[in-house]
């Protein structure tokens, strides 16, 4: 069984955490836990930042704004402040949860900090595990406040993560730590202090051990989340935006999901993480295996393509169509550039047409599909939207592939490599599609 040390001075010492000298921001609200945790970081040798919100609901955070600004002043710490302008009310604790964070990183940043230090304990970490579990949560959202974790390059530290909020409490009476206590703490309005003054204690009453039990569990969860994030990040070792349909649909739940949040982490506009709902509804159609299109916001999709899993933007279809009127270079795009020549070309022979032609060959046309397309095969006409299906070419791609036509009819599927059943005449050109170097 986990223990936590029960000698205080032990188990807030906290130097090893850091090097001599170094700056670090400390998170100061005013209550208890964050004035324990400045009084024990400033006897270590460490540059200090404190940094404090004033969220602007309550008549005292005035007066504590400017405490902690004294406070800062007494032991020769450098004080930021930030007031909170926005009045929002609908979702204020998240808001407000970002908004400090945001100040938290910008005050690092400022300062030339790498680490911000919050003092988040055990009992948070536990109110927060049960609030999450009753809500549904995945299984990785279970693990809460690890004593680490990384915001871009600035590291946020819990050094009170394993150590329960009574030994906090013991601290401050034993070295008479002056603090605010905030009335909306006891509010039954909110669903934290529900779960701290209702719901926890008879759950710690059932048995005195409950603290190290729960230690158990976070180390447990982090296992199995390390375990997780292992087979995921192997599965997406190659970093490409394709993945078997066949490998998604034999994952289980947990790292299907991970696998998907990490997947879109970074590209969807929101920068938000998808919800268990929409994690629900991309697994439910990888099993059912159909071609469909799932968009994750309004410029990120999720394809299923004849068995490929595509992570892809979810473009509008643009028209568009170059004018070849002469021999030359034509870009066509910033991916591919096309050279017609009366001789053979040596930059991509992979991919060439010869072009029969008597009196008239230009102008040609490097266009986009549109309705009616057709192309003269050796076996006959063809439509070129039944062509695309034919040949499993994505729905996503069958309008951005570029088409060699004249006035008359389509010539060549550079994408396909399929080109117009036609007789040798007298004369002929060249024509080569070149990609652009990356």
């Amino acid at each position: 069984m986990i223990h936590v040390d029960t000698t205080l001075e032990k188990a807030f010492r906290l130097s090893e955490r850091f090097t001599p000298k170094e700056t670090v921001v400390v998170a100061v609200s005013g209550g208890i836990d964050s004035m324990v945790l400045f009084d024990v970081l400033r006897q270590e040798d460490l540059e200090l930042v404190i940094a404090h919100v004033n969220h602007g609901t309550r008549p005292e955070a005035a007066e504590e704004y400017a405490t902690i600004e004294r406070l800062a002043k007494k032991h020769g710490a450098v004080f930021e402040g930030h007031i909170l302008k926005t009045r929002v009310k609908s979702h204020f604790q998240a808001k407000a949860h970002e908004a400090r964070r945001a100040f938290f990183i910008e005050t690092a940043k400022k300062h030339g900090a790498k680490k911000v230090v919050l003092g988040h304990h055990l009992d948070d970490r536990i109110e927060t595990f049960f609030m999450r579990l009753v809500k549904g949560s995945p299984l990785p959202n279970l693990n809460v406040f690890n004593a680490y974790a990384t915001h871009g390059d600035i590291v946020f530290i819990r050094p009170f993560a394993d150590i329960p909020k009574t030994w906090i409490e013991t601290y401050a009476r034993k070295h008479d730590i002056e603090f605010f206590k905030d009335a909306t703490n006891v509010e039954p309005f909110y669903t934290r202090n529900r779960f701290r003054h209702d719901i926890l204690p008879l759950l710690m009453k059932e048995n005195p051990k409950f603290h190290d039990i729960m230690l158990e569990h976070f180390d447990r969860f982090q296992g199995i989340e390390d375990l997780i994030d292992e087979r995921v990040r192997h599965i997406l070792s190659s970093d490409g935006d394709t993945l078997p349909n066949e490998i998604l649909a034999s994952l289980p739940e947990a790292v299907f999901d991970a696998l998907i949040r990490r997947w879109s982490k970074g590209r969807l506009k929101q920068r938000k993480d998808l919800s268990k709902h929409l994690l629900k509804d991309i697994r439910r159609l990888v099993l059912k295996g159909d071609n469909v299109t799932l968009p994750l916001d309004d410029e990120i999709a999720f394809f299923i393509e004849y068995g490929q899993c595509i992570l892809a933007p979810l473009n509008t279809p643009k028209t568009r169509t170059l004018v070849i009127d002469a021999f030359g270079t034509y870009r066509y795009d910033d991916k591919t550039s096309f050279i017609v020549d009366a001789d053979e070309t040596a930059h991509n022979p992979s991919n060439q047409m010869v072009l029969w032609y008597n009196d008239k060959v230009f102008p040609l046309y490097l266009r986009t599909r549109r309705p009616g397309d057709t192309i003269r095969l050796p076996y006959g006409t063809k439509k070129i939207q039944d062509l695309l299906i034919d040949k499993k070419v994505p729905k996503r791609l069958r309008d951005t592939l570029v088409l060699l036509a004249n006035d008359e009819e389509v010539l060549w599927i550079p994408f396909l490599k399929v080109k117009i059943h036609q007789e040798e005449t007298s004369r002929k050109i060249h024509i080569c599609e070149v990609p652009h170097a990356r």
